[in-house]
């Protein structure tokens, strides 16, 4: 900077070397897109943070000669500029900000902030986002015990200009009085100040849009780690933390391979935003895979490509350091009693120490020579209750069984048989398997399957880890009592469950039908684990029809006995009904929180209660009495109730109306239902003698939490009426009532129509699959009605982006049988769906005051 003219602002060298470092960034992606990741971020990083360096101390000089003699020499004694956080670290991202300190001796506290005052209005003015303060050595000190975040970051400071003896002498008194001391408390403290920060912004590293610093295996993680390695071996460094044995060479590299990863990826989020952006969007996801060059692999998006590689890099940071810092994390005196106390030698070669299981001394060699002795750790610690512990994992990940230089042997597949056979202890031997990679060796499809991600809005999870989260949800029916707990302590043949959660999306990524490829892979894993032929058609069944009962309980008439008679015949059993009962409960449930709603819970008993019901031999009919209301019918002509189920948090709204009332009931009443801003779960339509018709939808009132209030209920229940008596038009509705709600939209979807004659032998069933908008299921029926056909049962579902409507049709009381009639029904709906969505608004008026424009 003391080359620079006088004519060459400080703001425009700021500019001009930004753009330097913009231009080296992406000629660095540029040259990365074969191998991503060896780009040298840290590169951009530094020169980033030498720049803010060069620009603080020339505004540094620059108020030194312009103060006064006497002012010069009390600056330069006493004041110091000190970098703070990240800017402290030297990993000053493109657009973060930059937190400064300005340090001084007590008797220049004016001289230091009038300093410090200029100083900060001039980096405001050149550009940067500045954190700042302004303290003396005592205020230091007696913050940092008493805050967290000041601790935190003292530790990282570093003088960036002014009088250097001075901020040594501060951070030798600082480190000495309290980086040094209270140590386990602040330990402790960080690591639950990120336990609530992953809470925020996610508590698993799979999440669709991750936050790259902050969420679970982002470079927060790496910050922590190297926090509490300054308070345990007084350095930060990883290459020093390797040194000293705290992370092995191994680890060291994945680390920081990881480290470098999750920079270049921030640097060019930032860059390309103009602005502090560290939330890795699907746009951004589509676009980082296309400047790497990741390609379409048919099955496999380049975008799924990429975020599968973004998963392996934020698994390994959180594989890598969250045992460190458990390891790091001070232990109560209980503990240490326990490990003196309580320690007993288990079956084989394995001893209990405290609550964790370890190998006897003289054992260690053998056992961790073969993956069925492994196995037999895992075990003995789900038998007992109990953890292995930091030295076992140690241990394992150095073997030849870890280093993946160990022969197979037959006994891998008996221990891993009791493993899923122990329900409550079952998936944490799984996630641990998947941590060593040794899970891929008893079942080789998982190395394909890890961290594989699914481009859609549907699933939240890769497909190792909604695997996981579906035996898990199992497990977690051990004890609740419920129908489904029931069903799943009944259960004998657990292992076969467990394992079929694990495999019924194995097949994702591998191109054509995933439930065909899965069970391929569930025969080999069969064979392989020595599964006898009873218990391998269990697996191999559950794994192929793992979608049926879901597509059954969302998409068919569940009052239409064929349906149940057909499915009965496929289970052929009780056992295999409670098998796949409890498989689809688990899997819809692992898609991701919320996703199991209520109404989901309710049809698929529904569905298994009614089968069972067949199997077994007992027959319970339950019908809907409606003579109290339809008496009334003949002086009001439509009457409306409302009727809102606490249990299942949704609301019933029964019409009852004469079939001559009005043209397009069914359509009408879906239109007032999203011009007032309902979600319509399901409908059952019945038409009667003498023409009475009795409609109920069962809602979810998004306006409200828990039961709507009456006038609500009141309020829908009119506008139903009015509409139905010819008092009040839909149309008007919909422009008045017209909302957003927020949503995920991943991408275009194509419209979808299938037209069924097989399933039912009474109605042509027509399915829709559709982007999601509000008003849309009114077009649809619209369109249904316009082509001249009587919707008798509905079922509607709605998953974040995507809708999957089935309607039970008739034309005339008949199916629609004519090929050249289904063609012509099927153009119709897609043609006035996809005109709809068009409109990038929910509800366009001009749209719903006429026609759908061609």
């Amino acid at each position: 900077m003391a080359n620079l003219s006088d004519q060459v602002s400080l703001k425009e060298y700021r500019e001009s070397q930004f753009r330097g470092i913009r231009a080296r960034q992406q000629q660095g992606a540029t040259a990365a897109r074969t191998a991503i990741g060896a780009v040298a971020a840290h590169q951009i990083i530094a020169s980033l943070t030498a720049l803010a360096d060069e620009i603080l101390d020339a505004l540094y000089r620059q108020v030194v000669q312009q103060s006064p003699l006497s002012t010069q020499l009390k600056i330069a004694e006493g004041f110091a500029i000190v970098a703070l956080g990240g800017f402290g670290r030297g990993e000053l991202c493109p657009y973060s900000d930059i937190d400064l300190m300005f340090l001084y001796k007590k008797p220049h506290q004016a001289v230091a902030e009038e300093a410090s005052k200029k100083i900060l209005h001039a980096l405001w003015d050149i550009g940067f986002r500045v954190g700042h303060s302004v303290r003396d050595l005592n205020d230091c000190i007696v913050l940092a015990k008493s805050d967290l975040t000041i601790r935190t970051a003292l530790l990282e400071s570093r003088i960036v200009a002014g009088n250097k003896p001075l901020f040594e002498h501060f951070f030798s008194r600082f480190y000495q009085s309290v980086a040094l001391r209270n140590t386990g408390s602040y330990i402790n403290a960080k690591i639950r100040e990120r336990e609530e920060e992953c809470e925020k912004h996610g508590t698993t590293v799979y999440l669709l849009e991750p936050h790259v610093k902050l969420s679970q295996g982002g470079l927060r993680d790496i910050h922590l780690f190297r926090w509490l390695a300054l308070c345990r071996h007084q350095t930060a460094s990883l290459e020093t933390l390797k040194d000293l044995g705290v992370l092995s060479k191994a680890d060291y590299q994945a680390l920081a391979g990881a480290q470098e990863f999750l920079w270049q990826i921030r640097n060019d989020l930032h860059f390309t935003a103009d602005q502090c952006q560290d939330v890795l969007t699907f746009d951004d996801q589509i676009r980082l895979a296309k400047l790497y060059e990741f390609k379409d692999k048919g099955h496999l998006l380049a975008v799924e490509q990429f975020m599968t590689r973004y998963y392996e890099k934020t698994t390994q940071i959180r594989d890598i350091t969250a045992p460190i810092i458990e390891q790091m994390r001070p232990r109560p005196l209980p503990f240490y009693m326990k490990r003196i106390f309580k320690r007993r030698k288990l079956f084989g070669d394995f001893q209990m120490i405290g609550d964790e299981i370890s190998i006897l001394p003289a054992a260690r060699e053998k056992i961790v020579q073969h993956l069925s002795e492994v196995l037999r750790i895992f075990h003995a610690a789900q038998i007992c209750h109990i953890k292995p512990s930091f030295e076992t994992y140690a241990l394992i990940k150095q073997s030849p069984v870890g280093a993946n230089h160990c022969a197979p042997l037959p006994q891998e597949g008996v221990f891993f048989l009791k493993i899923m056979s122990v329900p409550g202890e079952v998936v944490w031997v799984l996630r641990e398997l998947h941590r060593l990679r040794l899970l891929e060796k008893i079942i080789p499809a998982f190395a394909h399957a890890r961290a594989l991600m699914q481009f859609n809005a549907y699933h939240k999870y890769t497909v190792d880890e909604h695997s996981f989260r579906a035996v898990e949800e199992a497990e977690s029916l051990l004890h609740v009592k419920t129908q489904a707990g029931e069903v799943y302590r009944e259960i004998h043949k657990k292992d076969i469950l467990h394992l079929a959660l694990l495999l019924h999306d194995i097949g994702k990524g591998e191109g054509g039908d995933h439930s065909e490829v899965g069970v391929q892979i569930a025969d080999e894993a069969s064979e392989k684990l020595g599964i006898d032929k009873d218990a391998k058609n269990m697996l191999l069944f559950l794994v192929k029809q793992h979608l049926l009962m879901t597509h059954l309980a969302f998409r068919r008439d569940l009052s239409d006995p064929q349906v149940i008679i057909e499915f009965a015949k496929t289970v052929a059993t009780s056992e295999m009904l409670k098998m796949l009962y409890i498989l689809t409960l688990s899997d819809v449930a692992a898609v991701g929180a919320g996703t199991l709603t209520d109404w989901k819970r309710e049809l698929l008993g529904e569905l298994f209660q009614k089968t069972l019901e067949i199997l077994t031999g007992e027959q319970v009919v339950q019908m809907e009495k409606h003579l109290d209301e339809i008496s009334p019918l003949s002086n009001e002509k439509a009457r409306v109730t409302a009727k809102y189920d606490e249990r299942r948090k949704i609301t019933a709204y029964t019409i009852y109306t004469f079939d001559t009332v009005t043209e397009a009931i069914f359509s009408k009443i879906s239109g007032v239902m999203a011009a007032k801003g309902l979600q319509i779960l399901g409908a059952a339509i019945m038409t009667g003698e003498n023409q009475v018709v009795v409609d109920t939808f069962h809602v979810e009132d998004l306006d409200f939490i828990g039961e709507p209030p009456e006038n609500r209920l009141e309020n829908v229940s009119h506008a139903i009426r009015e509409v139905l008596l010819g008092n009040l038009q839909v149309e008007t509705l919909l422009i008045h009532g017209s909302r957003r709600r927020g949503r995920i939209v991943l991408k275009h979807l194509p419209t979808q129509v299938e037209i069924d004659n097989l399933s039912s032998d009474r109605f042509t069933i027509v399915e829709v699959f559709a982007e999601d908008r509000q008003g849309l299921l009114y077009f649809i029926t619209k369109a249904i009605f316009e082509a001249g056909l009587s919707v008798h049962t509905a079922k509607i579902s709605t998953q974040l982006d995507q809708i999957v409507d089935v309607f039970y049709v008739t034309a005339g009381g008949q199916k629609v049988t004519d090929p050249s009639e289904v063609l012509k029904i099927k153009g119709r709906i897609i043609s006035t769906i996809d005109r709809f969505l068009e409109y990038n608004i929910p509800l366009n008026p001009p749209l719903l005051r006429g026609n759908l424009p061609t």
